[in-house]
């Protein structure tokens, strides 16, 4: 069937014309929220298929997702380092994946290249920071996630790119522990954060958060 292409849409990821349903009732996960001003709570968005993974610096992370989602049959495209100029301007390179219905971050340490008298960090921050506004224009829920242990990403930079990111966020999802605590960000902004205890909850986190069947 052929994909209606309309003025909403953004090359690269599934445009809509409005906000996403609320996802159903995430079980055995704790879900913290706050009230952003004016005592608004943003629901959590449920998610569609598929999902298009990005990391900030370097991170095996990424990786765990991509397994997560193979292991509960979650269509996915693995592209760390895509930038919002690969989206609009086609799909010819979007890795197997002619629309996106989401977009994960997961955010990682950038390693200083020696030399360059340039930040790294800074870097990650404003390519991720356009990629997540490409998204947005196109209706497509953009998760934060934080899954890197504080003590493996010491001095990466990792909690100034998740701080820089968070609030942008639709969703954040973070494994207790990660390398940087954004629930006060988060719930000064009323923006679902959503806490896993063990790298092996992600695959039922995510079959929940995008409405699948368990499986067995």
């Amino acid at each position: 069937m052929a994909r209606r292409v309309g003025a909403e849409r953004r090359k690269g990821f599934r445009g809509r014309s409005g906000p996403w349903p609320l996802s159903p009732l995430l079980v055995g996960f704790l879900v913290v929220v706050g009230r952003a001003e004016g005592g608004q709570v943003a629901p959590i968005p449920r998610l569609e298929s598929p999902l298009l993974i990005a990391s900030s610096g370097v991170t095996q992370s990424a990786i765990l997702v991509r397994d997560a989602c193979q292991e509960i049959h979650l269509g996915c495209g693995l592209w760390p380092t895509v930038r919002a100029e690969d989206l609009e301007g086609g799909c010819d390179s979007c890795r197997g994946q002619p629309n996106y219905g989401a977009l994960l971050i997961v955010v990682g340490s950038a390693p200083a290249q020696e030399g360059t008298g340039k930040d790294p960090v800074r870097a990650e921050i404003d390519r991720l920071t356009a990629l997540v506004e490409t998204a947005k224009r196109s209706f497509i829920p953009a998760v934060v996630g934080l899954f890197d242990r504080s003590d493996a990403a010491e001095s990466g930079g990792c909690d100034r790119i998740a701080e820089a990111l968070a609030p942008l966020a639709d969703l954040v999802i973070a494994l207790d522990g990660a390398c940087a605590d954004v629930e006060p960000i988060v719930q000064e902004r009323g923006i679902p954060l959503v806490r896993f205890s063990a790298p092996g909850d992600l695959g039922d986190l995510l079959r929940q958060l995008f409405d699948l069947p368990a499986v067995f």
